[in-house]
């Protein structure tokens, strides 16, 4: 069920509307890092801010939800907007475009291997007068894949949400408008991805819903 209701930063964890975009390891390249991708300023006692960053690997660690104290921020100046992540993940940027991935290995009786979440912000320039629910709608068409749909909040942010069918799990879409801007934040819902064990889903799911409300437009 896609759930529409405001996120509220102060709790511990969020139940709100979200959306994601999971990719298989090694399918698709990340977001190269750019010059253009604002900077990085890392929650620790002698915080550093860079014109540019290149992150590492994202570990195989599962992210601890109790140790978000530890989270960094990302600010994306020509996106306009700022994210927190756990430092277990890896995060990419390009212009005003952010993919923030966590790489989880998985283990079922007929495969295993390593998947790759991702969690990504996109950001389109527009001058249309279209409305977050018009863009998102034009975005996808009257398809079948669109299983559930519907207003929503994100920190007292109007957007609209998409649960939409991709191959063997659903993704989350959420448009927000603002003024000329049209930003797209999209990742696979946890909860439907077969190949975790339930402990591991509930605890991605959580991470996302956590990630996406600390999600701000600057």
């Amino acid at each position: 069920m896609f759930i529409a209701v405001s996120l509220v930063v102060s709790a511990p964890i969020v139940v709100g509307a979200y959306f994601l975009a999971l990719r298989r390891y090694a399918l698709e390249k990340p977001i190269a890092a750019s010059q253009e991708s604002g900077f990085l300023a890392r929650q620790t006692s002698n915080s550093t801010a860079e014109s540019a960053y290149k992150a590492p690997a994202a570990t195989t660690t599962l992210p601890d939800l109790a140790a978000k104290k530890y989270w960094q921020v990302y600010i994306n100046t020509q996106g306009e907007y700022e994210i927190r992540y756990p430092p277990t993940a890896r995060l990419s940027a390009s212009g005003a475009k952010t993919q923030i991935e966590f790489a989880q290995p998985f283990s079922t009786a007929a495969n295993k291997g390593l998947d790759a979440l991702t969690f990504n912000i996109r950001v389109q320039e527009t001058r249309k007068s279209a409305t977050a629910q018009e863009w998102a709608l034009s975005e996808w068409g009257d398809t079948e894949f669109i299983h559930e749909q519907g207003a929503m909040s994100i920190n007292g942010m109007e957007g609209y949400g998409l649960r939409i069918f991709q191959f063997d799990q659903e993704s989350q879409y959420i448009y927000i408008r603002k003024r000329d801007k049209v930003y797209q934040i999209d990742f696979v819902d946890p909860k439907t991805i077969a190949e975790f064990p339930e402990p591991i889903r509930r605890q991605y799911d959580g991470l996302f819903r956590e990630m996406l409300s600390t999600f701000r437009l600057r």
